[in-house]
């Protein structure tokens, strides 16, 4: 369940059937790899279905080592296979998932602690860990440096930035988007066998 707003009762279901997690960390900084299995994927708005067919999706993960000769190197790999993907978006709907994404997305109050100023900078960087492995070493130039945040658990969070390369595969994607009710359409795309990337 997506919450429209922090203060607001209504929200976008999300269902997903069988589920498979395989998660693989490899020592000292090395990377690692991740794979997500997920049948039987819906989304409902407003009570009507926003994807008309169950989605399954497998989703790869390549995480290479922290310490990379460059961005490219280093950068996390993503690799999402669907199978076919039919949206049918209506008029209330879209109006909803915008909202619901302004709301959650471009709210300044967190509502998590009373009085805290989201702007506040409370990260503490600490010096570089420099040291080899397969992928090269870094320079104290190219080296990312690690954030260390407080969160809300109450516990330290080490955020460490880097790129994140994904790419999509479809079987089939369609959409159908229509006006006040599912029943009225107004454009219908589809395309067939589509690869988006992003880098």
């Amino acid at each position: 369940i997506i919450p429209e707003s922090a203060q607001d009762p209504s929200y976008i279901d999300c269902c997903v059937g069988n589920t498979t997690v395989k998660y693989i960390q490899l020592e000292n900084d090395n990377g690692g790899e991740a794979n997500v299995t997920m049948e039987g994927v819906s989304i409902e708005v407003y009570n009507e279905p926003l994807v008309l067919h169950p989605i399954k999706m497998n989703v790869d993960v390549k995480i290479p080592p922290q310490d990379c000769e460059s961005e490219d190197v280093r950068a996390m790999k993503v690799n999402i296979v669907l199978s076919q993907v039919a949206f049918s978006l209506t008029k209330p709907q879209y109006s909803h998932i915008m909202y619901t994404l302004e709301k959650n997305i471009g709210q300044t109050d967190t509502f998590l602690r009373k009085g805290e100023d989201p702007k506040e900078d409370t990260t503490v960087v600490p010096p570089g860990n420099n040291h080899n492995d397969e992928c090269g070493a870094l320079t104290k130039q190219t080296q990312p440096q690690r954030t260390f945040v407080f969160t809300h658990a109450g516990v330290t969070e080490v955020y460490q930035p880097r790129r994140i390369y994904l790419s999509v595969a479809m079987m089939e994607l369609s959409l159908l988007m229509c006006g006040p009710t599912p029943d009225d359409h107004v454009l219908s795309l589809v395309a067939v066998e589509s690869v988006v990337r992003l880098e």
